[in-house]
């Protein structure tokens, strides 16, 4: 009998052997010429079906058939896209093996899904810091697409994926993207208080500008975040800096009458004070 016939669905008798968790029964289709290859009408491979399970030594075998560790399903998923994508009660110490078997099998840790993510970009997305520091440990490119997966990691306020991050060397200060905003402008933007402080330990520039000129220190202004505005000042961020349209932090809180705004840039006042008593009053 062919062992490789596929279902209406694209299966062969090893998907569903894999999916079951029937270790014998993948040993003996394997034995029997089952290929590791063969994709289901999803795209997905016995590989990726072991993936989903946490199938560590079931998946051991099919590699050790010769399946291909950076097979891809329809919408660009390797195996380790697959388990980055886990979450929460989801990933277990098997996944955290599978992963490292995928690896030194040859996988792909550069390789990128219909989204454009990497593995760790993908891991950064979904918060999965077991699978995250996996990658790092096998040496992925943190900074890869301007630092992708820092962004990512601000943008969802994730303190333990930034600290990963940036502790593995993920670039701080990279301008991505047409508004040339860097992972400090995002962290103020959503007043991620633990994210900002974290990249201005790592070097960030404090000062640093997106396409309309804005200052992290504008940016957290404009959004009302007040815990951002009272960590940047205290960390020497200029008053006085103004974007492409002329607006400084000064001039933002006379504008709106922001008292609160204006109470706490006063408050913070070391040595811009004559600027901020002409412009506050």
């Amino acid at each position: 009998a062919d062992v490789n016939i596929v279902d209406g669905h694209g299966r062969t008798a090893l998907h569903y052997a894999v999916e079951a968790g029937a270790a014998e029964m993948v040993s003996l289709l394997l034995l029997a010429g089952g290929d590791g290859d063969v994709a289901d009408t999803a795209g997905d491979t016995p590989l990726h079906l072991a993936a989903v399970g946490g199938r560590d030594l079931i998946a051991r075998d099919i590699l050790a058939s010769g399946a291909d560790p950076k097979a891809i399903n329809s919408v660009g998923f390797s195996g380790l896209h697959i388990l980055a994508e886990k979450q929460g009660v989801e990933m277990t110490p098997a996944h955290l093996r599978l992963a490292d078997a995928l690896i030194r099998a040859g996988g792909d840790l550069t390789q990128t899904d219909n989204r454009g993510y990497t593995p760790l970009v993908a891991a950064a997305a979904a918060g999965n810091i077991p699978i995250a520091a996996v990658f790092v440990a096998h040496h992925a490119d943190v900074s890869a697409d301007s630092s992708a997966a820092l962004r990512l990691a601000v943008l969802y306020e994730d303190n333990d994926m930034t600290d990963l991050l940036l502790k593995a060397g993920a670039l701080p200060d990279i301008a991505a993207g047409t508004d040339e905003e860097r992972p400090l402008h995002t962290a103020a933007q959503e007043g991620f208080v633990h994210g900002i402080r974290v990249l201005l330990d790592h070097g960030a520039d404090i000062e640093a500008r997106n396409i309309d000129g804005e200052t992290p220190l504008l940016i957290a202004a404009r959004r009302q975040k007040y815990s951002a505005v009272a960590l940047l000042t205290e960390r020497g961020a200029s008053l006085a800096a103004q974007d492409h349209y002329g607006c400084s932090v000064l001039t933002l809180a006379g504008q709106r009458n922001d008292t609160h705004l204006a109470k706490l840039l006063q408050s913070r006042v070391v040595e811009e004070p004559l600027l901020v008593h002409s412009s506050l009053g």
